[in-house]
């Protein structure tokens, strides 16, 4: 089973998203068509089957249309036209409501056509008709259906309430589905990005032995009465400031593995951690000649208690670092609604260009401004990971007129 880290979650369900959101774009173009589709076979079907009955209707004679006996449908009315040779008409049917309603012949033959009555009071009623002459011997006489509105509303809401229901299953099947789908295609990114931890997890281990051993050497020549040329121990000691710098990155990048884990270490109070840090660097920058100012509220909040020391200490170490004699560095830790909190670490330093707020979070990213203050760029996406694997925010921004703000955010668990 493939464990999802908080950052794979979240782009699982972006992932997730944008299926559902595919599927039913998808789902909503079918359905259009498909309404059209049914609509223009829906009123196909409808004219076939008033054709139909208006055939069945001249099986009859005309006595027997007009007769108490006459022929009676559920979905259709009919009425005969006689018409006379000056233009008139007599109307002829089996229903009480067409007589009163007395609607006019009007109209194309053999067409299936909209029309509306109104009545003597004044009410409009609307019918679908189909109007189509008589093959009768007295007269000239034409079969006129109707076909009550009602009838399609009706329809129109058995159809509706049938395609609320299958959009209803249909939404949760493509939810489903995406879900599934999703799942199945971060499976091997999951398992490539959990090799790829363990790669630099075995990594980091194993360059840290042998650099050990190599600085170890290098350290026992330089002690030693050996090396008496000056350029000679000079290179040497270039030689271990590099082994140095490689140690700094190989820890920095199995802190950044270890830091993306859940929290598993002892609980403690942020606010009592985050105190300590601060009373660590306090004689550090005093000796730098640097203002080290401190307004830590009391939280109620609890995490990890070493992961919050690493966490304050990375931030206190850049602001340390980036800042120049006499600048001030200022550490805030206020209380939030809800019982989380926000660690702020501000300074006056040389802070960084605009536009690279987001970048100082990238592994092994340096400022364009940082000149020759060493620095491994990874001291940021150490403290980015501890803070999300604690369930945090993290964000950079310009401190006016100079310097940087690191703002960490934590909410209650």
């Amino acid at each position: 089973m493939i464990r999802f880290d908080k950052e794979t979650k979240r782009r699982f369900g972006i992932f997730s998203l944008i299926n559902v959101a595919v599927l039913l774009v998808a789902y909503g173009a079918l359905f259009i068509c498909f309404g059209f589709y049914v609509s223009d076979s829906g009123d196909r079907a409808a004219e076939k089957l008033v054709r139909e009955y208006a055939e069945e209707l001249q099986g009859y004679s005309y006595a027997e249309l007009v007769s108490d006996n006459a022929p009676e449908s559920p979905y259709y009315l009919y009425a005969i036209y006689t018409v006379r040779g000056d233009g008139e008409y007599e109307l002829s049917t089996p229903s009480d409501f067409l007589r009163e309603l007395n609607p006019f012949i009007g109209g194309e033959t053999d067409k299936v056509q909209i029309q509306t009555f109104t009545a003597d009071d004044g009410l409009s009623y609307e019918f679908a008709t189909y109007t189509t002459r008589l093959d009768d011997p007295s007269g000239e006489r034409y079969l006129k259906l109707f076909v009550p509105d009602r009838i399609a509303d009706e329809t129109l809401a058995d159809i509706g309430g049938g395609s609320i229901a299958f959009v209803c299953v249909f939404v949760v099947l493509a939810v489903v589905l995406a879900l599934v789908m999703g799942y199945i295609q971060m499976r091997p990114i999951v398992a490539s990005y959990s090799e790829q931890k363990a790669f630099v997890n075995d990594m980091s281990h194993e360059i840290r032995t042998p650099l050990a051993i190599i600085r170890g050497n290098l350290d026992n020549v330089l002690a030693s009465d050996a090396v008496t040329d000056d350029a000679a121990r000079e290179d040497l000691q270039a030689c271990l400031k590099e082994i140095d710098y490689m140690t700094d990155i190989s820890s920095g990048l199995l802190n950044i593995v270890r830091a993306g884990n859940k929290s598993a270490g002892k609980d403690g109070s942020v606010s009592d951690t985050v105190a300590s840090v601060v009373d660590m660097y306090a004689d550090l920058a005093n000796m730098d000649n640097k203002a080290l100012i401190a307004c830590i509220d009391s939280t109620q909040l609890s995490l990890d208690r070493n992961k919050v020391k690493q966490l304050t200490s990375i931030l206190l170490d850049n602001a340390v670092k980036y800042t120049r004699e006499g600048d001030r560095i200022s550490v805030r830790l206020k209380n939030t609604t809800g019982g989380g909190c926000v660690l702020t670490v501000a300074d006056t330093g040389i802070g960084i260009p605009k536009g690279d707020e987001e970048k100082i979070f990238d592994r092994f990213y340096r400022a364009s401004n940082v000149g020759d203050i060493q620095g491994t760029g990874l001291g940021l996406s150490i403290a980015k990971a501890i803070a999300e694997s604690l369930g945090g925010t993290i964000r950079a921004r310009q401190n006016a007129p100079s310097g940087l703000e690191i703002t960490v955010e934590f909410a209650r668990r």
